[in-house]
């Protein structure tokens, strides 16, 4: 949780500065952690890490670190509610031993301003080895080779709950999650009511064995609200089956592979109280997110949805190409902003370009009250992930216009999570929600609207959530 302070204010004019500019400055930003962490805590928990790495059980991090500057980072107490286990781990072999809850996603309750929604991806990795003679998904293989196969399976499921903005703390209790069942796509309900992702081609790896990976359903949910107050979903899925078949399929087209895909639907007004039903998405639809243009890459995902003037928007990329796309219809859009990007590290010692740096998106924006930028009062902050120092991920905060044409006004410093170097990096970053100092209110400002308020708003506090290594969130 990071303080925004949003009174006084410095204008900057998106018009005026160029979105390739304000995003090279990031670059330029040298971070390193606050004073004030407990390196000994860390020291400890890096050690038990390093004697834990050949198969023993897993050490988790501190409960809690606290740094100078109001920030903490908190190790979010996550589980599948009391006697929702046999609904959470259906189809799974042997039940929900081993599972993680990683990736959380928030949204602030459209009505309750002391509840924020929380989403979080719930998961465990199967790996199973198998000989040529006997091999698994033998119709991807070519001919009857002798290489020895491997089969990853992401076992993967969606979690939900109301949680008290007060549970967001130094200390928070307990934060238990209901099982939400994603209806299949509309298109897909025609010959199917199971989601059976198809499997994407086999990888080779450099010691000659075959993986093939399946996941068995939608992953890394986005939870949002639209302004009709009904509860929406955004996922990834490698494409569902189209065919009556509960077995996998190979994926048809190489060349797409998965989707975003979007879920919505009015709660059933137990849910809004805290009381979840096996039947409480029933009634929601969904429909795939379908990018075929040129650029369009064989697996689209991580986009970020956001509303505005009750519409819909997807920001789609930020780099090679800044591209942002309204809803014109279920599972249809047009493109309003595109812009082309090229972002690259520093230049070389020979004076020559610095390498293209990766940079994929981050949580949902959330629009903010404030008084920075302009004269609006409002801003979109919304996040992103690159991958530098060897592939580690490293996040960075962004604001943009609340009113088209959506221009970058402002970027932080690299986001100091706590396990920035452990877990080899892996630290994605998924949920972002603004809350008051006092964390009696969370709800945001309508989308309907750009005008400004008639008095400067508190400080808020940003809540970042992350998961960490697919383990822990």
């Amino acid at each position: 949780a990071a303080r925004l302070n949003a009174s006084g204010g410095q204008r900057a004019s998106a018009m005026t500065k160029s979105l390739l500019s304000l995003l090279a400055l990031a670059l330029a930003l040298a971070f390193s952690l606050p004073d004030g962490t407990p390196a000994r805590a860390l020291k400890q928990w890096h050690a038990g890490r390093a004697s834990n790495a050949r198969g023993a059980a897993f050490s988790p991090g501190p409960a809690s670190i606290t740094y100078e500057r109001g920030i903490i980072d908190v190790r979010l107490p996550l589980s599948v509610a009391h006697g929702w286990e046999a609904q959470a781990f259906e189809g799974w072999k042997g039940g929900g031993s081993g599972h993680r809850i990683i990736n959380p996603s928030f949204a602030a309750d459209p009505e309750d301003p002391s509840i924020i929604w929380v989403a979080a991806r719930l998961h465990r990795k199967d790996v199973a080895a198998a000989s040529a003679a006997g091999s698994v998904l033998s119709s991807q293989r070519r001919g009857r080779d002798a290489q020895p196969q491997a089969t990853l399976l992401w076992n993967t499921g969606v979690l939900v709950a109301p949680v008290p903005v007060a549970s967001f703390s130094a200390h928070p209790p307990d934060m238990p999650l209901y099982p939400a069942k994603i209806p299949v796509p509309s298109d897909v309900a025609k010959h199917s009511t199971t989601w059976v992702p198809c499997i994407p081609p086999k990888v080779s790896s450099s010691n000659g064995t075959i993986t093939v990976t399946r996941s068995t359903g939608p992953e890394d949910p986005r939870i949002s609200f639209n302004t009709e107050k009904q509860l929406v979903f955004s996922t990834f899925s490698y494409l569902p089956n189209k065919v009556r078949s509960k077995e996998p399929q190979a994926c048809a087209n190489p060349k797409r592979l998965g989707s975003m895909f979007e879920t919505r639907g009015n709660l059933p007004e137990e849910a809004w109280e805290g009381r979840w039903s096996p039947n409480a998405t029933d009634d929601f639809k969904t429909w795939e997110l379908p990018y075929e243009k040129k650029d369009a890459n064989p697996m689209e995902k991580n986009w970020m949805r956001f509303e505005h003037r009750g519409r819909a928007y997807y920001i789609r990329s930020i780099s090679p190409t800044f591209l942002i796309m309204r809803e014109t219809g279920p599972g249809t859009y047009e493109e309003v902003v595109r812009t082309k990007l090229k972002w690259t590290g520093p230049k070389k010692r020979d004076g020559k370009e610095g390498d293209l740096i990766t940079v994929n998106g981050g949580s949902n924006p959330v629009l903010v009250e404030g008084r920075r930028w302009g004269d609006s009062g409002r801003y979109f902050l919304a996040t992103f992930h690159t991958r530098l120092d060897g592939g580690k991920y490293q996040t960075y905060a962004y604001a943009f216009q609340a009113d088209r044409p959506f221009g970058l006004i402002g970027l932080s410093a690299r986001l100091p999570l706590d396990l920035q170097g452990s877990f080899d990096g892996m630290l994605f970053q998924s949920g972002l929600a603004v809350v008051s100092e006092d964390s009696s209110s969370s709800a945001p400002p309508s989308s309907s609207s750009a005008s400004s308020s008639s008095s400067p708003p508190p400080n808020q506090r940003v809540l970042f959530g992350y998961g960490a290594g697919d383990f822990e969130s």
